[in-house]
């Protein structure tokens, strides 16, 4: 599996993050004989609501011979991104978090977290959104009034206004995508006292 990104050939593997910028061909294809996943996160909802919307396709579908590029700055290693968590200070006590730099997207904030077997942690509410991709590990949360078990492969909303409360069952990792930067830049992005 990979991703084409500024004509290189980007891997991608299980628990990776790859960019793909705005004005960029890109594309994404699978030659092995198994069944690939992935998600995308993206600021399509404001893009269409504002009008820039448009699809171009490359002139020859998808660039064929396009190098490889296992180190470009458009892929966040998931071998890399835990070797960085385990390094980094707990936020609070069960959890780290690293940002990931994101220069793709100037409306979304990417970070990676771990949270320890049977920790809690909380998130809203605030005027953002969030939503919270399942790399590794398991547990339950309760996203305002309603309550699900998750597990890898799993992605969690927590909309404007929302609170999520979760625990983990097992040590857990998680992409956190968020829309701060955009509510940040209007001067809009603030905690609620109350949730909707």
């Amino acid at each position: 599996m990979f991703t084409i990104v500024e004509g290189k050939r980007i891997p991608m593997m299980p628990g990776d993050v790859l960019l793909t910028p705005n004005w960029h061909w890109h594309g994404h294809s699978n030659e092995s004989s198994a069944n690939a996943y992935w998600l995308d996160f993206l600021d399509v909802p404001l893009v269409h609501f504002l009008g820039p919307m448009l699809f171009e396709h490359h002139p020859d579908g998808m660039e064929r011979h396009a190098p490889v590029d296992a180190a470009s700055p458009m892929r966040f290693s998931w071998e890399a991104t835990r070797v960085q968590l385990a390094e980094a200070p707990e936020t609070v006590p069960g959890r780290r978090e690293i940002k990931l730099d994101n220069p793709a997207l100037a409306s979304i904030n990417l970070c990676a977290m771990h949270v320890a077997c049977r920790s809690s942690f909380r998130h809203g509410p605030t005027t953002a959104n969030a939503i919270f991709a399942v790399i590794e590990g398991r547990g339950a949360c309760t996203v305002d009034e309603h309550g699900f078990v998750w597990t890898k492969g799993d992605v969690i909303a927590v909309p404007t206004g929302c609170t999520m409360m979760c625990r983990t069952t097992e040590d857990s990792y998680f992409l956190k995508v968020a829309d701060e930067p955009l509510f940040q830049h209007l001067g809009w992005l603030r905690p609620l006292i109350t949730a909707r």
